[in-house]
């Protein structure tokens, strides 16, 4: 499983590993939820720096957003 690991760069491995998963099947499971949380904290801060310069993000684009955010809060409640 370290193997595994440490085929991602530093922040992936690092995220994954804390998920102290009990085999490789489970770490392979998570591998696509820190993937998925790794893809919507990038785009929530793209969003803020778009939102810094003065644009603005579409609402479908924010309804979106916000929904994987709420996805991912409840992964870690």
């Amino acid at each position: 499983m370290i193997i595994y690991a440490n085929a991602f760069d530093s922040q992936f491995c690092l995220l994954l590993r804390e998920r102290r998963c009990t085999s490789l099947a489970d770490m392979q499971v998570a591998t696509f939820e820190v993937e998925e949380n790794i893809i919507v904290a990038e785009r929530l801060e793209g969003d803020d720096e778009r939102r810094r310069k003065g644009g603005q993000s579409s609402s479908s684009y924010d309804s979106e957003i916000d929904e994987l955010a709420s996805m991912i809060e409840f992964f870690f409640l």
